[in-house]
């Protein structure tokens, strides 16, 4: 006997008529809680967007307090879109919407709607709303959840329903807003937006930045002032003008003071030997005035020796014609003692005058030395006194240079200049956030209908029922000579008592 492996439309169509019940209890099930749930408990949401813009601002630099030089900042940075993310989502910023659009208090109650169909959701909603306060309230008794306030609640649905993103390769930010109200969400994002570029000024703002480096500035000035006075007293007391140039004058009078000094010496050396010789002439019986030299631009001694000359020339003549005890040669001789008896004292004059004027020429040399030794001494003082007036003043203009930094930040900050721009603001929303009820009601009955083949095959799986005659015949592997129709007890009663023919026909055999 051939056995048939395959399965035909009618045996499919067979099966699912077979379930058929089951079959549309599902489908109505699944579709009565798909509109409840739709039309009911889901909440529609509604969502707004706006576009904020990150340029290069003062919030990118290196603050006043930053001591070191400045960064030097010429490309844009990621860090900086996910501060901005980060102050945006602030819990402080959060608290400060909620309180200021009083988004803890209860809203008003909505009119009930004329319509019938709007009526009933209107009542169908609020007794979901019910439900759902009933089930949180079991909740928190039974210690599952915390108690919020109605603050609390506000808080943290802003901070869930609030979100932003980074548009690709760019500096805009994409902020979204998603709240079940459509008349307030595109108010509470935009006054979101204008607390928000409030908000983070004062986070990037330093306080007390343009006291603190005022203060600084203005002891540092009087540090600097004293130090000058103390410079300039100093300056004063020790005679100091251009001490560089003055060091060069003293190194030009020592260095002339020391060839006067040589040449007084020098001189004062001539004088010595001349008087040296002179006396040891002088003890002689005949001295000889040509051992004494030259007196040099001396006209006095030049002309006495001329004189000394001429009384010696004089008397070697007179010894040629007399004795040497004669009148004449005595006379000269006596003429001759004379007039070396001044040249004697003329060179000791001169060997006293050129002692004095070496003596002078060292003095003279000691002191210029003495001045510059001092002035070496006094200039590491003033090079001190100069280093540390240099320094105050570096410092004073450090400060005052932070201070408008500072100044100009905080002018910046109350005018609200910065370098985020709002770029679009929100605008009410057309339509409900997600997709549409239609397509979700669509993905349901798709989904009720997966549930159905699953269910159909699973009892098909299980049911070991013999439902038609082929069935019957394939598990006793023998043929059907003869079928009986189902009939109802009521419908066969009604039978029996309409005849035998009616019977036959009804109840017979093949």
């Amino acid at each position: 006997m051939e056995n048939r492996s395959t399965v035909s439309l009618f045996d499919l169509m067979f099966i699912v008529f077979k379930h058929k019940w089951a079959v549309l209890t599902i489908l109505l099930v699944s579709a009565l809680s798909g509109v409840v749930w739709l039309w009911l408990v889901r909440d529609d949401v509604y969502e707004t967007t706006a576009k904020i813009m990150i340029r290069m601002g003062p919030e990118q630099a290196a603050p006043a307090t930053v001591l070191s030089q400045n960064p030097m900042i010429t490309t844009f940075r990621d860090q900086d879109v996910n501060t901005e993310l980060a102050i945006l989502g602030s819990t402080d910023l959060m608290v400060y919407i909620v309180d200021q659009l009083g988004m803890d208090k209860p809203e008003p109650p909505k009119p009930v709607p004329a319509g019938l169909i709007p009526r009933i959701r209107y009542y169908g909603k609020a007794a979901v709303r019910e439900i759902k306060d009933y089930f949180e309230e079991i909740m928190i008794t039974v210690g599952l959840r915390d108690r919020l306030t109605p603050r609390e609640k506000a808080i943290a649905m802003l901070q869930k329903s609030l979100g932003g993103v980074a548009e690709k390769e760019s500096n805009v930010l994409d902020v979204k807003l998603t709240l079940p109200n459509k008349e307030a969400v595109n108010i509470v994002l935009n006054t979101l937006l204008d607390d928000y570029l409030a908000f983070r000024m004062k986070v990037h703002a330093i306080p007390n930045a343009v006291d603190f480096f005022g203060n600084e500035a203005a002891q540092a000035r009087s540090q600097m002032q004293d130090s000058d006075a103390r410079l300039k007293q100093f300056e004063s007391e020790s005679d100091i003008v251009s001490i560089d140039k003055q060091q060069q004058v003293l190194i030009e009078q020592i260095s002339q003071a020391q060839q006067l000094l040589v040449d007084a010496e020098i001189t004062k050396y001539e004088a010595a030997g001349k008087m040296r010789r002179l006396e040891a002439q002088m003890k002689l019986k005949e001295p000889d005035i040509a051992v004494i030299g030259l007196f040099g631009k001396s006209v006095l001694p030049e002309e006495m020796l001329l004189q000394l000359a001429d009384l010696q020339r004089e008397r070697e003549k007179l010894r040629l014609t007399e004795l040497d005890d004669g009148v004449r040669i005595r006379n000269n001789r006596a003429q001759f003692k004379a007039l070396l008896d001044v040249v004697e004292s003329n060179l000791r004059s001169l060997t006293t005058d050129t002692e004095a004027a070496w003596q002078f020429r060292k003095h003279e040399v000691e002191t210029l030395e003495s001045r510059l030794k001092t002035l070496h001494d006094r200039q590491m003082q003033w090079t001190a006194l100069s280093r540390n007036s240099h320094v105050l003043e570096e410092n004073y203009l450090f400060h005052e240079r932070k201070l408008k930094e500072a100044s100009a930040t905080t002018a910046l900050n109350q005018q609200n200049v910065g370098s985020a721009v709002v770029i679009q603001r929100a605008i009410p929303p057309l339509a409900p956030a997600g997709m549409r009820k239609l397509t979700l009601l669509g993905i349901i009955l798709a989904a009720s209908l997966f549930v159905c083949i699953a269910f159909i095959s699973l009892a098909e799986f299980f049911d070991d029922g013999i439902y038609r005659r082929e069935d019957l015949a394939r598990a006793l592997d023998a043929p059907i000579l003869g079928a009986f129709p189902k009939v109802k007890p009521k419908r066969l009663a009604q039978s029996i008592e309409s005849g035998p023919e009616l019977s036959a026909y009804h109840g017979g055999s093949i």
